[in-house]
């Protein structure tokens, strides 16, 4: 039990809690009169924070990325996983209210320095927030209308806020600092592997899988990518160390495995987000964590290489055949041939590093018996698409045995048995090499495929009476040579990577005016010292902008019965993917499909309406339909827009995914003033929720694919000197700075937790180097958090 004076202390904290959630959950736009799911986030994770209050911190972390519904709902301000938080929050207070602390609170500590500079920081963002606030118009609802009011300060607020709670958490379950790193640790890993699937998802209905020369970026959960952005990518760099020391401190062999899958999988969904900034960010903060690490087991004097590196050499030598061989054949066989490769050198790998020397007669007897029934096979039936089914039960078969001989050692049948199942294994590589390319073998080929079995050459070699490596070194090295081949062959192959990178300095230069221009947009002399306050961006480059390349308008217009969407299209260049949608979430038409407006303008407009499988930006299959009228119309007028077909079947994708309905002013500079719409099918019925905007914005979002500059500052240094000026960015960057230093550099203390989550930071700070990262709720709110947690993890003396 506490003790009366903490109960005290904690007393105006739950009513702090309670008060708080009381009136997010009434004004939540997911509130009903009946059943509000927004009591269900509070309540449920209410009663974790109460009972399970680690395994709570754990879940609400896997839920950040994906449980925020906003491009249904429409509200930016208040998002879902902010109700979870603060009902985790109010359990956990009730939690120690009724059960005191775990233990001593010693693992979270302030350095005084730091603690001074922190204030500072967080101070001076917090008066940016309010001059934002103060000089924005009002927001007239928790839903989005537009980036020029104060949901803008708000957001960001709600977000420093949520911080300083998941903080308060942390600083009380840290007194059980093993359980608390494990929630940490997993509930990120989690995070990361909720953000993949989505990608997986999305890139399997879009593009498939293994096609990576479309020119699709992944936006997975992240609702804030619709005007451009990175948050995706910043959430991918700051799982990445996180993930890697899962990994390194998985305690069973079930653990491990399923790290390294998670790893592989980061590193297909991190190529094809086809971004610089994640490349740059995973290849530094990988590379810093294996030195950190390497820095920290040399000094506890841990031997992390045996002394006899035979197995070592046949490794590396392995590695560098795979590599060779791996880009000579990429061009014939795709990545199909990379996975089949892939899979081969794990095993020999894990071969190398835990096995003794195969008896060399028959295992010779093995690899002949291969080739021959490989030739007999070949002879027989050819080679056709079940060559992928062969190889992944040879796969399987060869892992089994090798198991086996792990377990109670070689023997004469088993090492025949295995090399045959090698042999085999780089045969059928060959031949799904073959089967990819239409069976058009040449002599170019012919130098990679002999490669493959020569891989097989180092099972012959005599280090079985050296000392055994560890599975998990074998697996990391699998993992970067996989990661090598596999970036080396788009790099060198893909058309769309190549593309893309090469238009860096041009992209650099833009990047360059951009910052220029957001300078010259602040309005009085002394904002570049103090700022010109949170949110006001897109306003004042509005006001003192370029005029040849202003947005798009959005606001709600009052009639006396209900409202009315006045929008007004950019004065930019109208390409197809830079005119400005508002968008809705629908279910799948049926049958013909028509729009009905009710609608004002004063000159000639031209329409677009989509019904589209959109995830977020980018589309695949699409209804069109569109709407040209000359001169301004005599008070509202009725129109109709018919599509021209319904191309979406009653598929399980079809039926699973909505559709995303989109309506835009495809001229430039021309306004209208929407009162209804009304979209209906076969079946009559309409597929819009909120048509006449009685409920303001409620359902209503927007997406600008690719004219996404004006909307914010992309960059973290320049949109916080936009923000709070040269003195907020020297606190924000002197802070930084000295909490990386203090987590990195020390040569007597170390905290591997505390180090990860700086590196997570750092990932974050990589990918905002050229992008928005923390324009959205929840990564604003995750980078405060990130340095909260840096700049007070108590590094321990080195043993």
């Amino acid at each position: 039990m506490l003790q009366h004076s903490t109960r005290v202390a904690l007393l105006p904290l739950l009513i702090l809690a309670a008060a708080v959630l009381t009136a997010l959950v009434v004004t939540s736009p997911l509130y009903l009169s009946v059943i509000s799911f927004s009591f269900f986030f509070v309540g449920i994770f209410s009663v974790l924070g109460y009972f399970r209050p680690y395994s709570g911190l754990m879940i609400w972390l896997c839920c950040v990325p994906w449980l925020s519904l906003t491009k249904w709902t429409g509200a930016m301000v208040i998002e879902e996983f902010d109700l979870a938080l603060w009902g985790y929050v109010l359990g956990l207070v009730l939690h120690l209210f009724r059960h005191g602390l775990p233990g001593p609170l010693m693992n979270l500590q302030w350095h005084r320095g730091i603690a001074v500079i922190m204030l500072l920081a967080f101070g001076w963002q917090l008066m940016a927030l309010i001059k934002g606030y103060h000089l924005l118009p009002a927001n007239e609802a928790v839903y989005f209308t537009n980036y020029e009011d104060q949901g803008g300060p708000l957001r960001i607020g709600k977000a420093l806020f949520s911080a300083l709670c998941f903080y308060f958490c942390c600083r009380y379950l840290s007194a059980d600092w093993p359980r608390f790193q494990r929630a940490l640790i997993v509930g990120f890993a989690l995070g990361a592997l909720a953000v993949m699937l989505g990608c997986l998802f999305e890139r399997w209905h879009f593009t498939g899988l293994l096609n990576l020369t479309t020119d699709y970026r992944t936006t997975a959960w992240f609702w804030e990518m619709h005007t451009g952005g990175a948050t995706l990518d910043a959430y991918l760099a700051l799982s990445l160390p996180f993930i890697m020391l899962g990994l390194m401190n998985a305690k069973t062999q079930v653990d491990k495995v399923l790290f390294v899958l998670l790893l592989c999988l980061f590193g297909y969904v991190a190529l094809t987000t086809f971004s610089r900034g994640v490349y740059l960010a995973a290849f530094i903060v990988a590379g810093l964590f294996v030195s950190l690490q390497y820095t920290r087991l040399k000094a506890a004097g841990r031997q992390l290489l045996p002394e006899n590196k035979q197995r070592l050499f046949a490794m590396l030598a392995v590695a560098i055949l795979a590599i060779t061989g791996g880009l000579w054949l990429f061009p014939y066989g795709g990545y199909r041939v990379l996975l089949a490769i892939s899979g081969l050198v794990l095993l020999v790998f894990t071969f190398v590093a835990v096995s003794d020397t195969f008896e060399r007669s028959f295992a010779a007897t093995g690899f002949a018996a291969a080739v021959i029934v490989a030739a007999a096979l070949f002879w027989l039936a050819g080679v056709g698409k079940p060559v992928y089914g062969f190889y992944a039960l040879c796969w399987l078969a060869s892992a089994g045995l090798l198991y086996l001989r792990c377990l109670r050692g070689g023997s004469k049948l088993v090492d025949a048995l295995l090399a045959f199942c090698f042999m085999a294994l780089a045969l059928l590589t060959t031949a799904i090499c073959w089967y990819w390319s239409d069976y058009r073998l040449t002599s170019a080929q012919l130098p990679g495929l002999l490669l493959l079995p020569l891989v097989l050459a180092v099972t012959f070699l005599p280090f079985g009476h050296t000392e055994k490596m560890p599975t998990a070194l074998s697996f990391a090295l699998w993992a970067a040579v996989s990661g090598v081949v596999i970036v080396l062959a788009m790099f060198f192959n893909s058309s769309y990577v190549d593309s893309r990178f090469s238009t860096t300095d041009k992209d650099l230069q833009g990047r360059f005016e951009h910052w220029d221009k957001a300078i010259q947009a602040m309005p009085a002399k002394n904002d570049i010292w103090l700022g010109s306050g949170v949110g006001r961006f897109v306003p004042l480059n509005r006001e003192r902008g370029d005029i040849d390349d202003q947005v798009a308008v959005l606001s709600l217009l009052p009639l006396q019965q209900g409202n009315a969407l006045y929008l007004k299209s950019g004065s930019h260049i109208h390409g197809y993917g830079e005119v400005f949608r508002i968008t809705q979430q629908i279910a799948r038409p049926v049958g013909n499909i028509a729009l009905q407006l009710n609608l004002r303008h004063n000159s000639d407009i031209k329409l677009l309406a989509e019904i589209c499988d959109k995830q977020l930006l980018y589309h695949g299959k699409c209804s069109r339909g569109s709407l040209t009228v000359k001169g301004a119309s005599d008070g509202v007028g009725q129109y109709s827009i018919q599509f021209a077909d319904n191309p979406f079947s009653s598929a399980i994708t079809d039926s699973l995914t909505s559709k995303t309905f989109s309506l835009a002013i495809s001229n430039r500079d021309t306004e209208m003033v929407l009162e209804s719409l009304q979209l209906a099918d076969s079946l009559q019925a309409n597929l819009l929720s909120n048509s006449n905007f009685s409920e303001q914005m409620r359902h209503w979002f927007f997406s600008s694919d690719r004219h996404h500059m004006p909307y914010h500052v992309k960059g973290l240094w320049p949109m916080q000197l936009f923000e709070m000026g040269l003195i907020g960015l020297l606190l924000w960057s002197g802070l930084t700075a000295v909490v990386l230093m203090q987590q990195w550099f020390s040569k007597t203390h170390y905290s591997q937790t505390g180090s990860t989550v700086a590196l997570a930071l750092l990932g974050v700070l990589l990918v905002g180097l050229f992008d928005s990262v923390i324009d959205g709720g929840r990564m604003a709110m995750l980078y405060f958090a990130l340095l909260l947690l840096s700049a007070s993890i108590r590094p321990h003396r080195l043993t």
